[in-house]
């Protein structure tokens, strides 16, 4: 068994660093460039709409409805812009979200990790687990992003377990590399756990080598618990079960 964790949403809370960088990138986006006027209620509104979040393109989605005032009731009607945007505006925004970030990250790093703490627990249980092969992070948050995090929380994950999917479903990722964890265990079956906060991930492929889990502690929207389908787990749940696997699992 492997487990496979999700990184914004479940081990760090960049709720705030993503308001601020995604904001500042659509500012630039836009023509004529914006104001960049924050406001306490954008903030909270931002806030609402996080949990459609799925990658860094769909920031550009939430601005848009941001900006017309629209709170979408679903992961449809949030997905319903997308086809106003080209493919080459969502790659010019996706350019300026990292721009922003990197910008941030330069001239003020101190406030860049303020914005990107580790949730209340998982430093501690990380730093045991950090050794075992089958513990893995999968997230569509960069990888070296990641690491200056880990790195100043004085984690020190190897880089080969950190997982970037880039546009592939993270289902349809896990399915992939589990073909290469069956060579790896000379042909045997192998299976996998999955945490997110982000339900719509668990919808693309249906896989019963795959357990998917629901970070409740997450960018989540509380209606998602009551699903039939859906198996939530809490944070002291996952960091208990997290801790009993490295315990007997080997390294």
């Amino acid at each position: 068994m492997y487990w496979f964790i999700d990184f914004d949403g479940v081990i760090c809370d960049s709720r705030d660093e993503c308001f601020t960088v995604s904001l500042a990138a659509y500012e630039d986006f836009k023509e004529p460039a914006g104001s960049g006027t924050v406001s306490l209620e954008k903030k909270e509104r931002f806030d609402e709409l996080r949990p459609f979040i799925r990658n860094n393109e769909d920031f550009l989605y939430l601005h848009y409805w941001l900006d017309g005032n629209v709170k979408p009731a679903s992961q449809a009607e949030f997905d319903s812009c997308i086809g106003r945007f080209t493919e080459d505006e969502t790659s010019k925004y996706t350019l300026l979200f990292y721009e922003h970030r990197n910008r941030l990250l330069s001239a003020d790093p101190d406030r860049w990790y303020a914005l990107n703490p580790l949730y209340p627990g998982f430093r501690e249980v990380l730093l045991k687990v950090q050794g075992n092969r089958r513990v893995h992070i999968l997230s569509s948050k960069r990888p070296d992003y990641i690491s200056l995090i880990f790195e100043k929380n004085g984690l020190h994950w190897p880089a080969d377990r950190i997982h970037f999917p880039g546009k592939k479903p993270k289902l349809a990722y896990l399915q992939d590399l589990s073909k290469v964890l069956r060579e790896r265990e000379d042909g045997r079956e192998v299976r996998l756990s999955f945490i997110d906060d982000q339900k719509d991930h668990f919808t693309v492929l249906n896989d019963p080598g795959i357990d998917c889990f629901l970070a409740s502690w997450g960018y989540i929207q509380r209606e998602w618990l009551a699903e039939e389908n859906i198996k939530a787990l809490t944070r002291e749940d996952f960091l208990a079960e997290l801790l009993q696997f490295g315990k007997f699992h080997e390294p």
